[in-house]
């Protein structure tokens, strides 16, 4: 599967890395599967940790576990 991580023009051109798509996976995983109350996501400056976090927020909405973010 390919995430896209947005909903502008952008994030339909640009999907994810595949680094990216992993931390999706381990924050959707920690948070949605094991039920976690946190987690953290140590990258270095410039690698989308804020299109990762957005795109989980969107998993999460659609998967009906958040109401307001």
């Amino acid at each position: 599967m390919v995430l896209i991580g947005g909903y502008n023009q952008n994030a339909h051109e640009f999907p994810l890395h595949h680094y990216q798509e992993a931390a999706h996976d381990f924050l959707a995983d920690r948070l949605y599967v094991r039920g976690q109350l946190g987690a953290g996501l140590f990258l270095d400056p410039g690698l989308g940790k804020t299109r990762i976090t957005a795109s989980v927020i969107d998993t999460l909405f659609n998967l009906g576990e958040l109401n307001r973010v």
